[in-house]
């Protein structure tokens, strides 16, 4: 009797999941749940992971080697598999990965391609692999890894891309919904200051969920500014604007009424005509 509750306990163990918790260090063999971006995965023996800030990325690193994947939710469907795939990828920390080889479909939801590293001190080679998921969810993985670890790395990515699954995403709480009717449509600014940097932020929020933010970055003197437009799609959620980029980047802006004025991050809002969307 003993013997079969002791079965049970490991049985029960294997098939539930560990939430995961910003900034905390797994290790495999676990499985691995983040109700937040919707996906489960199977963390292999010898692999930890951690999740990054609020946002994301997920990190998972070889125990005792060199080999590191970062994997990020991502808005995409089987009609964008190749153009992602066949863009060339820079990181803030200054490397650079391009495509060299040709995609190679895996399985009916699973792409992959290699890539060449430029500036790393610790991989000259990379593989991207897309998993694609229902409602245009999907899962990129970027592994870095040196030519003598390649079929290591192939057979991690293979195990990962196997094991990930797609859960409900977290529901959006009452509290939230006051928040995301009112963003729906609209087209506003803020400004936010950071360091010696004033930034200007433009967005516009469509009812369809989809948005556009354009960001007008100034140094201090003004001597040098900079604009970029970017896009993807938006959320409210645990009372904060979520925008999950077209690229698989995240960011967040909180959410307060000050009064009958919405702040953005702490900063008031100037709203516009939106003549782009509705």
């Amino acid at each position: 009797m003993r013997l079969l509750f002791l079965l049970l306990t490991v049985l029960l163990a294997s098939l539930l999941s560990v939430e995961i918790e910003k900034h905390t260090k797994y290790e495999g063999p676990l499985k691995l749940s983040a109700s937040a971006y919707g996906v489960a995965f199977a963390l292999p023996e010898g692999w930890s992971a951690q999740l990054l800030g609020e946002e994301g990325p997920f990190f998972l690193q070889k125990q005792g080697g060199s080999m590191q994947v970062v994997m990020n939710t991502q808005s995409i469907d089987i009609s964008g598999v190749s153009q992602y795939l066949n863009r060339k990828f820079e990181y803030d920390s200054g490397v650079k990965i391009f495509p060299t080889k040709r995609i190679r479909q895996i399985s009916g939801t699973v792409y992959r391609r290699v890539y060449i590293v430029n500036g790393s001190d610790f991989s000259d080679e990379a593989v991207v692999y897309v998993i694609l998921g229902p409602q245009e969810r999907g899962v990129v993985m970027t592994g870095f890894y040196t030519a003598e670890d390649a079929v290591e790395m192939e057979n991690f990515m293979l195990k990962m891309a196997v094991s990930i699954s797609f859960t409900a995403l977290r529901q959006q709480s009452n509290a939230d919904t006051p928040f995301a009717q009112e963003l729906e449509g609209e087209h506003f600014i803020f400004y936010e200051k950071s360091g010696t940097y004033s930034e200007k932020r433009e967005i516009w929020l469509c009812r369809d969920r989809t948005f556009v933010l354009k960001s007008h970055e100034a140094v201090a003197s003004g001597s040098s500014r900079m604009e970029t437009v970017k896009k993807g799609k938006w959320s409210v959620e645990d009372g904060s604007l979520r925008l999950y980029f077209s690229n698989g980047i995240k960011t967040g802006y909180r959410l307060d009424r000050e009064y009958r004025e919405l702040l953005v991050n702490g900063h008031r809002i100037y709203r516009l005509k939106n003549s782009y969307c509705r």
